[in-house]
């Protein structure tokens, strides 16, 4: 249909707003459901506390909270399931939600990973290695 109506000068730019707007609600899509996986596991407080200084020491924040919410969380990558975008009727529309979702995730992770595994952070190389389980090219 896109193409069709890009054709005609007095539709052009209702097919350009269109598509921006698409873009936007997509963009808010991925956001509210990467946020949702990250509240099912247990991590969107990790993600926000590690924002702050001394977050190590912040309650939900120690060693074995740490590896319960990324157990949770390592076990809902692999079984990732995001049936909110199967009414979607696009299938490219779907698609490209399904994969941004991933890879907003994806870049969750490596940032948590990154700033867990940073000496600074106050946390072992033993607590790490129970806690950090998969790199982030892994996930």
């Amino acid at each position: 249909i896109e193409e069709s109506m890009k054709q005609y000068d007095f539709t052009s730019a209702f097919v350009e707003r269109l598509t921006l707007e698409i873009g936007d609600w997509m963009d808010h899509i991925v956001s509210e459901q990467t946020t949702e996986i990250w509240k099912r596991c247990g991590m969107q407080d990790k993600i926000e506390i590690i924002e702050t200084p001394n977050f190590s020491s912040k309650p939900g924040m120690d060693a074995e909270s740490l590896q319960g919410a990324f157990t949770k969380f390592y076990q809902a990558m692999f079984s990732m399931v995001m049936p909110e975008f199967d009414r979607l009727n696009n299938p490219r529309l779907r698609t490209s939600a399904r994969n941004s979702t991933a890879r907003s995730v994806a870049l969750g992770y490596e940032k948590l990973y990154n700033t867990l595994s940073d000496p600074q952070s106050g946390y072992t190389p033993e607590e790490l290695d129970r806690i950090l389980v998969h790199a982030p090219e892994q996930v």
